[in-house]
């Protein structure tokens, strides 16, 4: 996943996601996000087990890797993962820019490599909140 800046340039699909629940015995809350316009797809949003990176997939690509519970601050402003907000890192790279990553453990950040933290805002379509549901569950259930 790649943070696009205002003073840079990008052509890559914006992130538009949803919450879902993930299909596993778990029944994790998952996110989702298109990848295209045309035609529309969503893929699941995972981070890779191996690199940190959050990245994106089919089903079976998300398999072996961490998929979640997705979910947000009680102030309903950011994104969490294993219910922290904390833990998201931006890491350069000279190709195409910053890309996500998901370092709860500091792993990247002790290497020395160019990483920043950064918070992942939630910024709800079309003005619409999404205050009635917590982590997968309605209100009063």
């Amino acid at each position: 996943m790649l943070l696009h800046l205002p003073h840079e340039p990008s052509s890559a699909h914006p992130f538009c996601g949803y919450y879902f629940t993930y299909p596993s015995p778990d029944h994790h809350l998952g996110l989702v996000s298109t990848i295209s316009h045309a035609p529309p797809q969503l893929h699941w949003i995972y981070v890779d087990a191996q690199s940190h990176a959050v990245a994106h997939g089919a089903r079976k690509d998300t398999l072996g890797h961490v998929i979640g519970p997705w979910g947000w601050t009680d102030d309903d402003a950011l994104l969490t993962l294993n219910g922290s907000a904390a833990g998201f890192v931006a890491k350069r790279h000279a190709d195409d820019g910053w890309r996500v990553y998901w370092d709860p453990g500091h792993e990247l950040r002790d290497k020395g490599d160019e990483v920043r933290p950064v918070w992942l805002r939630r910024n709800p379509l079309l003005g619409i909140e999404s205050k009635y549901v917590r982590d997968g569950q309605r209100a009063g259930s």
